[in-house]
């Protein structure tokens, strides 16, 4: 965990940016006890649920397996099902559906689920799962798993570096929230078979570019194959999104701010900046908007000065402000299982809007990849704003004038709103 010393000389008001940044070993205490009775970890192993029960709706000409209830667990069902994703989400239950996309059905169908399912495990192609943030992970797991497919036919599973290896998103205090320790406690098995230890094949450059790099179907299909969020996952996500979802009226536009520890990037050549929110509002008329950020400042700043332009969606959660939570330091809660589920429930409530308006991120090229699958026939408009953009010409240079800037505005709005209301 990173912790920081902050400047005590200041106003209530500002934004303080970090004076220094220490790296400690520790990790910090959890602001709860994983809830380890919530999560049925080894459910997607067992088949001794009942299969759903399905019905056609003749209306909407599409299929719908359910489960009897939340508790009816499907998890296995819908890992050897893998052309199905879930459709229909109440209080009472859950259902899964045929994906209304044929090309991806069919390619995750026939083309992927008999290479991790029907194969007899003698040629394995694996990756190191990194321990990194969750787009990045998921990324460079779906690079290498484009290459099994598509160039090697065989079957693809993640490595781990060390028998004892822990994944960033399941170590709490050091110790796995569950048995494998790795992405497994969230999502469904992708495959029966295991890699070797340290075993790390790559990936195919000249393959994924081929591809489309980011944009091609085939690579987002196997990110999301390998992201199928387990039942005691969905209910959580659920239940955020339907809080959340009475605010968000449609059509809707995702603003996603990132801003935290790409302060701390040491490649000078891609170093990434803040912008402040009046330039992505720029960028979209819409008047409802679904706010996504990993900072602070960013909600206040919305609070200050933005509040009564748009109507906005955001998740009041705990976020550090600047980087004070240091580099890779994703768990301001302090609990790695609300963190995942965050993540998750934000890209579930992106889903349901139609243009994104963002700076270089993987986790923005992983919303407009969700957005797309959710929309297989619409037109996902999605705007970068830092796109052909040198420091010099943005609103800032560094974090530290960015704030100051940022503390100056708030100030002089401050006392624009006194001299209006004296006069």
């Amino acid at each position: 965990i990173f912790l920081s010393n902050k400047a005590t000389n200041h106003n209530e008001n500002d934004i303080t940016f970090p004076q220094a940044v220490t790296i400690l070993t520790k990790e910090a205490e959890p602001t709860k006890k994983v809830a380890a009775a919530d999560m049925d970890i080894d459910a997607s192993e067992s088949p001794s649920f009942p299969p759903p029960e399905c019905t056609t709706d003749q209306k909407k000409n599409r299929t719908f397996c359910c489960a009897q209830n939340w508790q009816h667990n499907l998890d296995h069902w819908w890992q050897h099902h893998p052309d199905w994703e879930i459709s229909k989400e109440t209080e009472d239950t859950y259902c899964l559906s045929p994906m209304k996309d044929p090309q991806r059905a069919s390619f995750l169908r026939d083309t992927v689920y008999p290479l991790q399912w029907q194969s007899n495990c003698s040629n394995v192609y694996a990756s190191l799962q990194t321990s990194s943030g969750y787009s990045a992970t998921v990324g460079l797991l779906g690079k290498a798993f484009l290459t099994a497919v598509l160039k090697n036919q065989t079957t693809f599973q993640w490595s781990r570096r060390i028998e004892e290896f822990i994944w960033r998103y399941a170590n709490q205090n050091g110790t796995g929230i569950c048995p494998t320790a790795d992405m497994e406690c969230y999502f469904l098995k992708i495959s029966n078979c295991t890699a070797e230890i340290k075993q790390n094949n790559g990936f195919d450059q000249d393959l994924y570019k081929k591809e489309g790099d980011e944009t091609g179907k085939n690579i987002v299909w196997l990110r999301s194959y390998l992201a199928r969020p387990k039942l005691w996952v969905r209910r959580r996500i659920f239940k955020l999104v339907k809080e959340q979802t009475q605010q968000l009226s449609q059509p809707c536009t995702v603003i996603h701010v990132r801003r935290t520890d790409v302060a701390l990037e040491l490649k000078q050549i891609k170093k990434r900046h803040y912008f402040p929110l009046s330039d992505y509002l720029e960028k979209t008329s819409d008047s409802n908007i679904l706010l996504l950020t990993d900072d602070d400042s960013t909600i206040k700043e919305l609070l200050d000065f933005h509040i009564h332009q748009r109507n906005w969606t955001y998740l009041p959660r705990k976020r550090y402000t600047g980087p004070e939570g240091g580099f890779l330091g994703f768990f301001p809660s302090g609990d790695v299982i609300y963190e995942m589920v965050i993540i998750l429930t934000e890209v579930a409530l992106a889903r349901q809007c139609h243009k994104l308006v963002h700076t270089r991120s993987g986790f923005a090229k992983m919303l407009a990849q969700e957005m797309r699958l959710a929309h297989p026939f619409k037109n996902i408009e999605t705007i970068r704003i830092d796109a052909g953009r040198q420091p010099n010409h943005t609103f800032y240079i560094s974090p530290e004038e960015f704030f100051q800037k940022m503390n100056k505005k708030r100030k002089e709005y401050q006392e624009g709103e006194k001299d209006s209301s004296t006069s």
